[in-house]
């Protein structure tokens, strides 16, 4: 449980918590696998245990014990481990591994003992475990290792050292483990690499040494090396020169085939040292690049090279014809490159005869259209893969003949073009060309196609290539160019004309295509027609239109036979569905509705009707509707349901009979307005949790420690059910350490004055006596939200860049249109580490607040907020309150603490 809902835990419900443990308690169910006879695979995560369970159903040869409140490791000494491979106690409370722990699991195999604080790990820690081959301590808080630790373990192959405080390489450790293949010390604070300090390692494959404090590397560090294959030295502090990279340091490294040394020099200016890379079996190189870099002999002798990658740390400017004629030789096929460049030449790709994989993202400088006639020197080659991003500050690109002509000839499989797309004309691209032939997955999301009005989605999708699978024009920032004139043709008109609530549509997909994404775009598609066919979408399986502004749903869809999932999430004014909307699509798995604003009454009338033939539905998503019911046999035809997705809605209780649903394992009721769980709803989700995992989420639930709610915490130990909300407060301060809380001058404001546009003149009044008496810095909507903004966005970033929001809570504000949203969100943004966020002070009697309907959205919303905002943010004040009352330094105070 996050956000507000803990606040009201660690207030009510954690003194519950330390009586509890004195009942007598049963762990959590584990689950169990036979691999074979007597033989058991043990899933234990997550289930609150302290202590290991001592009776099993058979003999344990894999157990997962991780993310529980384990503090010892005593029970391993169990006869049903005698024949145990592989233990994960990672995300636990242990720390002490004392002599001879794992003496009664000497066929252990795998040790994770990740993300617990080893405060003492002695050196016969892990004697007797003659057969481990696999050791992970990452995250343990470890400073150096024991020299004779590692002597026990003379099998071991992979060693997981990072996210420690190590400083130098544990070399009188490692000399033990010459059988070691891998090993990881990413995320240390080791400075250098001394010379020999790996050298009796010389079975090492992989070496991972990135997110250290390494600014040199003495001439022989990498000794004994021979057999090395992966090397990874990327975010550090070595310079690309002679200091940090002495002459012939990597010449031990002759099998090596990946060397990973980028994000390591910041300068725009240098040249690469000289007898470095001596490197005969390289294939894989990322490395940071000047602005003017040469690219000379320390390249050429890279024979091997096959993929090369310039990313982050990339001064290049000015890509020319010669630029990578030093890998003429090598048989280049991944080309990356993140860099800000500004000039770019026809024949660059010229030397990359062999390119497969090309992926380049430029900024503002370079236009798409003028990248893609650079693509000359990849005509007739086959591809796997061009990505082109720019950035948004790129100039704007039509795609049409003059500049996609040597694209057309580049036979690619995938084509991802992101960034300012502002067009797309008819002549583009050329049928039975080797792009038109080749090209199955197309991504142009993230652009800003201009159309002419109406749903330019149906003309785009039916332009696709022969050959398609995917298409996704997902974040796509349609907008109208034109108005339809005489010069329009018919066929545009087809499609660009509003579609009335009357109309038929046939749209002809590309027979193979089996994924469209046209979700998130501005485009208005307006109404759905009321018939809407699409014939050749039999092998369409995922349609993903959201946020795609259709006015309406009734409409019937045939033709799409095979789609398993569908998402028609954020289209607002769908309120209500045509009955049979669904009726053709059996097939389907996983149907979301969220954030439509369904009515309560259809779907009170309907919802049943409309799920009717969904029988294989195994995921459905009603989230954000601001639903308070739903029919009880709802879900009487989804028998194979697993995930229920309820969040955002106003359910007080489970709104409806999931008696049927005897495979559901994710039940998420967060956000909602429940006060605990009844008898009735527990002993079912018990019912349905004891043959597998079942997770019930209720984050953001005004749940609360009475009386009548005992029953329902003493559940929340007993249950099978695994609730996020009781591992969430177990491991609050755990998180906090390495968390820094937020302090008051971190924001932009001290408060934001929330209130109902008919109170603005109130708001100004309790500012201006917050500002000039007390000195605060006060945030007012109406200062920072100019013509054209749009609210919903702004109130979002306002509460962010507020320290508290105080809320003026009048009859108005009940009753105003928008304050539901603002008072949900003042809700949300509460949490454990600012449980105080909100004050409410009541400007009018109660009486008068009363007035008014009881369900509208805002008194909803601010009754859930009462119920986890503490009493003394609370007040009652006269709208007249005189600038001199004490009331203003009692609410300073509150604005102002930490």
């Amino acid at each position: 449980m996050t956000s507000s809902v803990l606040h009201t835990l660690y207030r009510v419900v954690l003194p519950a918590v330390i009586i509890l443990p004195s009942l007598p308690v049963t762990s959590p169910k584990c689950i169990f696998q036979e691999v074979t006879n007597n033989d058991t695979h043990a899933q234990c995560s997550h289930r609150r245990l302290t202590k290991l369970p001592a009776t099993w159903p058979g003999h344990v040869v894999s157990l997962d014990v991780s993310h529980n409140f384990l503090t010892n490791l005593a029970g391993l000494n169990n006869p049903y481990f005698t024949d145990l491979r592989s233990l994960d106690i990672s995300y636990n409370s242990i720390t002490t591994v004392p002599d001879d722990a794992f003496q009664h699991v000497p066929q252990l195999e795998e040790l994770d003992l990740s993300d617990n604080v080893l405060l003492n790990l002695t050196h016969n820690a892990f004697r007797g475990l003659l057969h481990l081959t696999r050791l992970a301590l990452r995250h343990t808080g470890l400073h150096a290792l024991p020299d004779t630790l590692l002597i026990h373990v003379p099998q071991l192959d992979t060693l997981e050292l990072s996210q420690n405080s190590l400083s130098t390489v544990p070399f009188s450790a490692l000399r033990h483990v010459t059988s070691l293949t891998s090993l990881d010390l990413a995320s240390n604070n080791l400075v250098t690499m001394t010379n020999h300090s790996l050298v009796e390692l010389s079975q090492l494959r992989t070496l991972g040494l990135w997110n250290n404090q390494l600014s040199s590397l003495e001439p022989a560090a990498f000794s004994g090396l021979r057999q090395l294959l992966q090397l990874d030295l990327s975010y550090n502090n070595l310079l690309l020169d002679h200091q940090a990279y002495p002459s012939g340091v990597f010449s031990p490294l002759v099998a090596l085939q990946s060397l990973r040394i980028n994000n390591n020099d910041d300068r725009n200016e240098g040249r690469y040292p000289e007898n470095v890379l001596t490197l005969p079996s390289l294939r894989n190189l990322s490395i940071d690049v000047f602005r003017d870099a040469q690219f000379g002999e320390a390249f050429s002798s890279l024979t091997s090279l096959t993929s090369l990658t310039f990313d982050q740390i990339c001064y290049l400017k000015h890509l020319k014809n010669d630029t990578f004629a030093a890998f003429k030789k090598s048989f280049l096929e991944v080309l990356h490159i993140e860099c800000e460049l500004t000039v770019i030449e026809t024949c660059t790709f010229c030397n990359f005869p062999h390119l497969k994989t090309l992926r380049v993202s430029f900024g503002r400088h370079i236009t798409t259209g003028s990248f893609l006639l650079a693509l000359y020197g990849l005509q007739n080659q086959t591809m796997s893969e061009i990505t082109i991003t720019s950035n948004d500050r790129a100039g704007p690109t039509v795609l049409e003949a003059r500049n996609t002509k040597f694209l057309n000839n580049v036979c690619v499989n995938k084509l991802n073009i992101h960034g300012h797309l502002t067009g797309l004309k008819s002549d583009a691209f050329y049928v039975n060309s080797p792009l038109d032939v080749c090209l199955q997955h197309l991504d142009l999301s993230e652009n800003s196609i201009k159309s002419v009005p109406g749903p330019v989605v149906w003309k785009l999708a039916t332009i696709l290539f022969r050959n398609i699978i995917t298409c996704s024009f997902r974040n796509q920032m349609f907008y109208h160019s034109h108005r339809i004139n005489d010069k329009t043709s018919s066929d545009d008109r087809e499609y660009y004309e509003p579609l009335g609530p009357n109309a038929v549509i046939h749209v002809r997909l590309p027979p193979s295509l089996e994924v469209l994404d046209a979700s998130s775009g501005t485009e208005n598609m307006g109404y759905l027609p009321s018939y809407l066919d699409v014939p050749t979408g039999g092998n369409l399986t995922t349609l993903n239109a959201s946020y795609v502004g259709i006015w309406t749903c009734m409409t019937t869809i045939t033709g799409l036979t095979a789609l398993r999932s569908l998402d028609l999430s954020g289209n607002n004014d769908c309120v209500v569905l045509s009955e049979d909307i669904f009726d053709h699509m059996s097939t389907l798995q996983c149907l979301r509705l969220a954030d439509m604003r369904l009515d309560q009454r259809f779907i009170m009338e309907n919802g049943t009707r409309v799920l009717r033939t969904l029988g294989l539905l195994e995921r459905l998503d009603l989230s954000d509707n601001d639903l308070y019911r739903l029919p009880p046999d709802m879900l009487r035809a989804q028998p194979r349901l697993q995930t229920l997705a309820l969040t955002g809605n106003r359910f007080q209780k489970v709104p409806t009979d999931l008696s049927l649903q005897t495979h559901l394992s994710v039940l998420d009721l967060s956000d909602n307005m429940l006060p605990t769980l009844l008898p009735h709803e527990r002993r079912l989700l018990d019912t349905l949790a004891k043959n597998h995992t079942l997770q019930l989420r209720l984050r953001n639930n005004p749940l609360s420690c009475t009386c009548s709610g005992l029953d329902f915490l003493l559940g929340l130990v007993l249950t099978f059910v695994i609730s996020r909300n009781w591992t969430y407060v177990r491991y609050a301060w755990r998180v906090l350490r390495h968390l820094q809380l937020p302090k008051r001058l971190d924001f932009r404001k001290d408060v934001l004055l929330g209130h109902a546009d008919a109170d603005l003149e109130l708001a100004m009044r309790v500012g201006d006596c917050l500002r000039d008496e007390q000195g605060v810095r006060v945030l007012l909507p109406y200062e920072e939200i100019l013509p054209g903004d749009i609210w919903t966005e702004k109130i979002l970033q306002l509460v962010d860049d507020s320290w508290k929001i105080l809320l003026l809570v009048t009859r108005e504000l009940l009753q105003d249109r928008w304050a539901g949203f603002l008072v949900n969100h003042a809700q949300r943004s509460i949490s454990d580490i600012m449980p105080d966020r909100v004050i409410v002070v009541f400007m009018e009697q109660p009486a008068n607040l009363a007035q008014g309907p009881p369900d509208h959205p805002a008194r909803v919303s601010m009754q859930r907020l009462l119920r986890m905002v503490p009493e003394r943010n609370v007040f009652h004040v006269h709208r007249d309150i005189p600038p001199n009352h004490p009331v203003w330094d009692r609410l300073t105070q509150l604005i102002q603490q930490q």
